[in-house]
């Protein structure tokens, strides 16, 4: 039977990776971006199928990922029957889908006996079952310039477990941090009273 961590075990692991994982998607999507804007340029009737941007999406986030954490004692990439995935701390395994909204988060992908088993936590000789299974999502708006969304979920089934919004995760981080770095206004505004001189104060200067 396959372990699920509690909320408080997938926070205190999870959360040391939303940056490097919502930098992975993000540039993968922007990757993406660059290769479609050019051949647009270049060819007027050409229209990408959502299979084949996601398809090129994911090749992207397979090599992003892999040089990010190529180096990472505590990180595992590797690929199962097609599937990429990261392996964290032992703990966690992640994989990479695109979803239709934040709202449920479903996926829209074909359903197979092996992505059966990985949404309801199932036991797969690819994952042993000390490790709970995740999907790094990432949400595009409606013409597939940007990226709206892209959680960390992790389900059973129809069931949501646990989520995070890591591209929120992170602006609320980058606000923190700059706020932090700001001057205080109570110490840029405040000025400093000068005490009079002993003239000053017996009226005899000038």
């Amino acid at each position: 039977m396959r372990n699920i961590l509690s909320e408080e075990e997938i926070e205190a692991t999870a959360s040391k990776y939303y940056e490097r994982i919502s930098t992975v998607v993000q540039t993968s999507f922007q990757d993406y971006s660059e290769i479609a804007n050019i051949k647009l340029s270049q060819i007027a009737c050409l229209d990408f199928k959502a299979r084949s941007i996601c398809s090129l999406i994911l090749d992207f986030i397979r090599a992003r990922a892999t040089e990010e954490f190529g180096s990472d004692a505590e990180v595992i990439s590797g690929e199962a029957r097609g599937i990429f995935y990261l392996i964290i701390e032992k703990k966690i395994v992640v994989r990479f889908k695109k979803m239709k909204d934040a709202k449920d988060f479903k996926m829209s992908s074909l359903e197979t006996k092996q992505s059966l088993k990985y949404i309801n936590q199932l036991s797969m000789s690819a994952f042993p079952d000390e490790l709970t299974l995740f999907y790094a999502g990432y949400i595009p708006n409606k013409t597939w310039t940007n990226l709206v969304n892209i959680p960390l979920v992790c389900r059973k089934g129809q069931t949501v477990i646990w989520h995070k919004d890591m591209k929120h995760e992170m602006t609320q981080l980058t606000l923190g941090l700059s706020l932090s770095n700001e001057p205080s206004s109570e110490n840029t505004n405040r000025v400093k009273a000068i005490k009079p001189s002993q003239e000053q104060r017996d009226g005899t200067n000038g």
